[in-house]
């Protein structure tokens, strides 16, 4: 488990962003559950990654700088697009078969 913890650690430290993954994760002032909550972050929020501590990571969140939970994140998925020619595209012209089976039912 905390060879899990550690790779986990290290991704989000190379990436530098990731999302809340939980319903609700609590921004707390410092890296552990007896500080104050700042702020609830709700799933989805996009967060940066300032640093780690155990299993507490140090993001920042619009204007808020908070303590949240390592389990709390789920990395941020990259949309990655590849452009290609129009001569490259396949053929996506309707033919005369399509319209007439559709009427048939």
């Amino acid at each position: 488990m905390k060879l899990l913890f550690e790779n986990w650690r290290k991704y989000l430290l190379k990436e530098n962003t990731a999302h809340i993954q939980r319903a609700a994760v609590p921004g707390r002032e410092g890296p552990a559950s007896y500080h104050d909550v700042v702020i609830t972050l709700k799933r989805g929020t996009p967060v940066s990654i300032i640093k780690t501590e155990g299993k507490w990571v140090q993001v920042k969140a619009g204007d808020h700088t908070v303590w949240i939970p390592l389990l709390g994140l789920s990395p941020t998925k990259k949309k990655t697009y590849t452009a290609i020619d129009k001569d490259q595209a396949p053929d996506t012209s309707s033919s005369l078969a399509g319209p007439t089976g559709a009427a048939k039912g």
